[in-house]
């Protein structure tokens, strides 16, 4: 179990340390990248039950890698596959607000601005900041606290 975590240790500090020593994340060496050493990582992750996932990184719109380790299934064993389908949930709050982080230093958008410059409808909209929002303080209701959430939650979506 240590050697796991120094090698995820290694792993993540040698991504920072290219990413790190780079003016800017358009400049990807495609000829340095090492699909081999990729794989032995995500294989020893596996053996040692240290993760589940699907990877896919992308390079001018070409998939250059792809990989799952675990099981999209644990209760039934069902591998992880390229076509395994991920129910997100709120995992997407952590990518919408590193979004928003970036509009923000951006200039496009302010943390105070008030929810009524996009959805004017919401009840006291024009109280209720981007700010509020990523704190989960706005005040609107969680849907997933109704009572027909866990039917919804079950049908399809597109």
């Amino acid at each position: 179990m240590r050697i796991i975590r120094i090698i995820l240790i290694l792993f993540v500090a040698s991504l920072l340390l290219s990413c790190a020593t780079k003016p800017s994340s358009q400049q990807f060496d495609i000829d340095r990248f090492d699909k081999e050493k990729m794989d032995q990582f995500f294989t020893v992750m596996d053996e040692n039950n240290r993760g589940m996932g699907s990877i896919s990184i992308f390079h001018e719109g070409v998939e250059i890698y792809q990989n799952q380790i675990g099981f999209g299934d644990v209760a039934n064993h069902h591998v992880i596959t390229p076509d395994t389908k991920f129910r997100i949930s709120s995992i997407t709050k952590t990518f919408l607000a590193v979004i928003i982080m970036q509009m923000v230093d951006e200039g496009k958008l302010s943390l105070d601005t008030t929810l009524d410059t996009f959805y004017p409808n919401i009840v006291n909209a024009e109280y209720i900041t981007i700010r509020d929002m990523l704190y989960h303080r706005s005040g609107i209701f969680n849907f997933t606290n109704d009572e027909t959430y866990s039917e919804w939650r079950h049908e399809p979506k597109t």
